[in-house]
């Protein structure tokens, strides 16, 4: 398994040299961190995020994840909340 770093790398690396990319999906925002409860972190890779759509015009549909073995518990990406639909 990749270490969240290398997978970042690799999303940017496909972002930033795939000619015609216009749509990225990440299934799993989760493998991108190494620790979901770290507010830190996970501002900092929305904000990758946010730069390499912009930078690159490209759309992104992302995963959060859902986490059934811990009811209770919500991590600091619970922030993100998933949307059902969205429309523009």
């Amino acid at each position: 398994m990749a270490d969240p770093n290398q997978r970042r790398e690799i999303i940017y690396y496909a972002i930033y040299y795939t000619p015609t990319v216009g749509l990225v999906v990440i299934d799993g925002i989760r493998d991108l961190m190494h620790d979901i409860d770290d507010s830190t972190e996970i501002t900092k890779l929305v904000g990758d995020l946010m730069q390499w759509t912009s930078e690159q015009n490209i759309h992104a549909i992302v995963t959060v994840g859902v986490f059934y073995s811990i009811p209770s518990k919500t991590p600091a990406t619970g922030a993100m909340r998933p949307a059902h639909a969205i429309a523009s």
